[in-house]
């Protein structure tokens, strides 16, 4: 019972810290969904996040024809299946270009070619769930459908947003920052940071070996020479650990990985001031946090760090940070169509 009220104490204790009303809502969707498992609560983290992608207009709107048609069946496939059953909206049939998928089934719906769909199905209405195409799906439907039959789930407003990940506008950067990118993966995240500020240095933490590579040539690239790459993970303490390589975003710190990495404590390995940490390693994050911990307290640097990778990282991570720095303002921002990118900034 203890541990219960503990708990709600401290959703109630970050709710309270939230800057705005937008994080407030983020906040509370992600808690719903762990406690429950209900993929509404996914369907309208996503709505909430990403400004209205199906507002009752655009529902009206798809139910006043009695055929839907979702085009694509890739990896948006699933979100844009479920918002429609959560608005009540039949499908007719899925299409989508790949021969591979073409006459296969998806929950009992059809999957057709966009050929049969220019023969068959032009009193259609068209939702576009992808995303990577979207501007050539779109320049393909309007040369058979009317504006007004072609729905894309989201549009280029919402796929720019995504590209604000860490750089939201609630962060306010500054030429001279020090800037510490915690699972750089290819150095994307600090290239995004030297187009919008004349940053003192990088420290680029990445354990992966596949990757590091891709690292140095990004930095030889940016022609930036302040940067340290650190071939390191992130944790509490400095250490051996194994390691799931993929050479992918997905490489992790794994109890049955096959390989073995260094980790570790920013406090160990940074001399001095840092301005801006960003975190996102994979369920590392609270580890790593406690390895900051006296950069954090010093210096309350802007922090961008995921709290997405573990259910209990939504309530341990933000509980942390606030027990180091109490006037830290939290933002929460969400990036996806699933429960995956949710961002803590804390900022003070």
């Amino acid at each position: 019972m203890n541990r219960t009220r503990d708990i709600f104490s401290q959703v109630k204790a970050i709710y309270n810290n939230c800057a705005d009303e937008l994080s407030k809502t983020i906040y509370m969707d992600k808690v719903l969904y762990a406690m429950s498992g209900d993929e509404r609560y996914t369907y309208k983290l996503i709505e909430d996040s990403l400004t209205n992608l199906f507002t009752s207009g655009r529902v009206d709107v798809i139910k006043t024809f009695n055929k839907v048609v979702i085009y694509g069946a890739g990896d948006n496939l699933d979100i844009v299946f479920g918002f429609c059953q959560n608005n009540n909206i039949q499908i007719s049939y899925i299409c989508d270009k790949d021969e591979n998928k073409q006459g296969k089934e998806y929950k009992n719906i059809e999957i057709i070619s966009p050929d049969n769909l220019v023969k068959n199905h032009l009193d259609a209405v068209i939702i576009i769930s992808t995303t990577l195409y979207l501007t050539e799906v779109k320049a393909f439907l309007r040369l058979y459908f009317k504006e007004e039959q072609i729905i894309p789930f989201v549009d280029e407003k919402h796929i720019e947003y995504m590209k604000l990940q860490y750089f939201d506008e609630v962060v306010k950067l500054e030429d001279g920052e020090i800037f510490v990118d915690g699972g750089c993966f290819d150095f994307e995240t600090s290239e995004l940071l030297l187009d919008r500020c004349r940053a003192e240095k990088i420290y680029a933490f990445e354990p992966d070996s596949i990757n590091l590579k891709k690292v140095q040539d990004k930095v030889n690239k940016t022609g930036f020479s302040n940067v340290e790459i650190i071939h390191a993970g992130m944790w509490d303490c400095n250490t051996i650990l194994h390691f799931n390589t993929q050479g992918s975003i997905m490489s992790r710190v794994d109890e049955n990985g096959e390989n073995e990495i260094e980790v570790v404590a920013i406090d160990e390995v940074i001399d001095g001031k840092v301005t801006f940490i960003k975190m996102d390693i994979e369920g590392s994050e609270l580890k790593a946090l406690h390895g900051a911990e006296q950069k954090i307290k010093k210096y309350k640097p802007k922090l961008a760090i995921c709290i997405y990778h573990k259910v209990e990282d939504i309530i341990d991570i933000p509980s942390y940070i606030h027990s180091l720095v109490p006037e830290y303002k939290f933002y929460i921002r969400h990036y996806s169509f699933g429960q995956a990118e949710t961002v803590l900034y804390a900022i003070v």
